[in-house]
């Protein structure tokens, strides 16, 4: 962990993996979930091919006694839709391969965030099936975003600012 304060943020995690995406998916509508990508019932409604990057949540963990730094991780799902109009087999084999490139994109790599922060390495985890509205079958890929946080608190200890709040 660095020696300067820094929160590592969901925001700009989120902001970075979509680019991310974005740059290395060419052909490929990218872009971070919203309530656009939803029918009147709730449905996912995806225009293929395309990949909605959702924020699930963060864990984080204590790594000192003073509350003030953390080991977060930020989770998201990469929901992954293409189409192939040949069977409904032919589709969801579209979308898992979408899914696949999606995966190979972001396995390992490291988020740049605008604070000069760097996340770790991207973990990947499961995949699973997701139906959606007029296309049949997407993917959501499960992955995490790993990184440190150090907040700024009445009991923070010394940063590289040389603040001394002890």
């Amino acid at each position: 962990m660095s020696d300067v304060q820094a929160i590592f943020p969901a925001t700009d995690c989120w902001d970075q993996l979509t680019a991310l995406l974005a740059a290395q998916l060419d052909g490929v509508d990218v872009k971070h979930v919203t309530d656009k990508d939803f029918d009147g019932n709730g449905e996912l409604v995806l225009n293929p091919p395309s990949v909605r990057v959702m924020y699930v949540n963060s864990h984080k963990v204590a790594i000192e006694n003073q509350g003030t730094a953390y080991t977060v991780s930020h989770r998201f799902l990469l929901l992954c839709g293409d189409e192939n109009r040949q069977s409904a087999i032919d589709q969801a084999r579209a979308s898992l391969a979408l899914s696949q490139r999606v995966e190979t994109v972001v396995a390992g790599a490291r988020l740049l965030l605008p604070t000069s922060e760097q996340s770790e390495p991207i973990t990947v985890g499961d995949t699973e099936p997701l139906p959606v509205q007029g296309l049949g079958v997407a993917y959501a890929l499960a992955i995490e975003v790993p990184g440190d946080a150090v907040y700024p608190g009445t009991n923070a200890v010394a940063t590289a600012q040389g603040v001394d709040n002890g």
